[in-house]
């Protein structure tokens, strides 16, 4: 068989085993992606793999590995759309996950070989090769299998703190010191280990292996359990605000009717107004607790967002209604960026509606027609005419003393998501910008 045909399977091999080493991450790091990134992924590492046998790079193997290595974190960052620490710890595991794989195959070999035929094999290495290659294909698609059907994922999220990052790669980086000097001994003397070490060893490192992942994946929940707890308390926190305001509402009840039977006799209705729009706002904030509690409790940053805009709205005197009637459960758009366009928004409402008389600030969300998106409104109350055309132009800002990069960064973060949109809309006294994402 020509040696060119050789490397055309090779490649052809690689590949694949790329697509599933690809697909494997995505599984083990919840993320999500499609079938054309998985085959540029492929296609990119393979090309990796396969150019440096065509330009005769002067490269020591440590060498080359490492640029393989540089080539998979970024190719699992850029072109999967994940976070520069899941491209690190995807790679890491990769790296472990190929090696025991090629000491399973290379074990295989030498156990079910009889020895004259092993020699044989090893004396050709293209054969050799092609064999390890279509063996490691195969033991990569059960991997990949098991761990689809067993949901064996790591929650490696944006809110996981670098001291966890740490202590997470700290441990990859244990399994790899353990395997690397246990796998060069064993490739440079093949031809003279004697299969109960093979098998007894293979053992030890799968059994190493399992062990190390079960105690990454129990960290990585336990970090998420402690932020559960902080939520919870929050959430305990908000419902005993609720309870104490709804029982000092029914307190001072009787004193409301009088206040405003005095109101009504007088004739004081601009009095009555301003005494009204008071007691509007102490029955919001305890009207905002519910939406929040219902809707929001299993978004801790988005509630943490609200409950800081609940206290800025009690200090600033602005009538803050929340008017949440679903989840905000996304497909497409991040979820940190979804939180980062939510709090431009808010910021600027509540900015604008402190310099009007009715400083009034709503949030609305409801499920579109289709239930595949959600439209998050927010409407604030305004006192000066706003250019709808200019509102995302960098740098373009109502106040002097702002730089007006908020609205332009909404609208960059928006545009990259086709099916997403916003849209601004003026009705007299009322500024609202719509936002609908999938």
């Amino acid at each position: 068989m020509p040696e060119y045909l050789f490397r055309i399977c090779f490649f052809l091999s690689d590949l694949i085993q790329i697509v599933i080493q690809g697909s494997l991450i995505i599984t083990v790091f919840n993320k999500k992606t499609n079938v054309t990134r998985l085959l540029i992924f492929g296609l990119v590492n393979s090309l990796a793999l396969l150019v440096p046998t065509f330009v005769n790079a002067q490269f020591s193997p440590p060498i080359r590995l490492f640029l393989y290595l540089v080539v998979i974190i970024f190719t699992i960052k850029l072109v999967l759309s994940t976070s520069f620490f899941v491209g690190i710890l995807g790679t890491g595991l990769l790296f472990v996950l190929s090696t025991l794989i090629e000491y399973i195959c290379m074990a295989i070999i030498k156990l079910s070989l009889p020895k004259h035929f092993t020699i044989v094999v090893l004396e050709m290495p293209f054969v050799y090769g092609l064999i390890i290659r279509s063996g490691a294909t195969l033991i990569w698609l059960i991997v990949l299998g098991i761990t689809y059907y067993a949901k064996m994922g790591i929650n490696a999220t944006q809110n996981t703190s670098t001291k966890k990052m740490i202590g997470i790669l700290l441990n990859l980086i244990v399994i790899i010191i353990l395997i690397m000097p246990n796998m060069l001994y064993f490739t440079k003397n093949f031809e003279d280990i004697g299969p109960e070490i093979i098998i007894f060893n293979m053992i030890m490192l799968f059994v190493l292996v399992i062990v190390s992942v079960y105690n990454t994946k129990k960290f990585t929940e336990i970090n998420i359990q402690k932020q559960t707890i902080e939520y919870q308390k929050q959430y305990i926190n908000t419902l005993t605000d609720a309870i104490d305001g709804l029982r000092g509402f029914k307190h001072d009840f009787n004193n409301v009717v009088n206040v405003i039977g005095g109101y009504v006799a007088l004739e004081d209705f601009e009095g009555f107004k301003k005494y009204f729009r008071q007691l509007q706002n102490d029955c919001w904030t305890i009207n905002n607790v519910f939406p929040l509690n219902t809707y929001v409790k299993n978004d801790p940053a988005i509630y943490g967002l609200l409950l800081s805009k609940i206290s800025t709205a009690e200090i600033k005197n602005i009538s803050f209604n929340i008017n949440f009637n679903t989840e905000l459960e996304i497909k497409q758009m991040k979820s940190m960026e979804l939180y980062k366009i939510i709090g431009i928004l808010l910021d600027n409402a509540f900015e604008a509606a402190e310099e009007t008389e009715n400083k009034y600030v709503e949030v609305f969300t409801r499920k579109l027609n289709n239930d595949e998106g959600i439209l998050i409104e927010i409407s604030n109350s305004i006192n000066i005419p706003i250019d709808t055309k200019k509102i995302y132009t960098k740098g373009y800002s109502t106040k002097s003393e702002h730089t007006g990069f908020g609205l332009w960064e909404v609208k960059k973060l928006v545009s990259k998501y086709k099916s997403s949109q916003i849209n601004t809309f003026v009705n007299e006294d009322m500024f609202t910008q719509q936002l609908k994402v999938y």
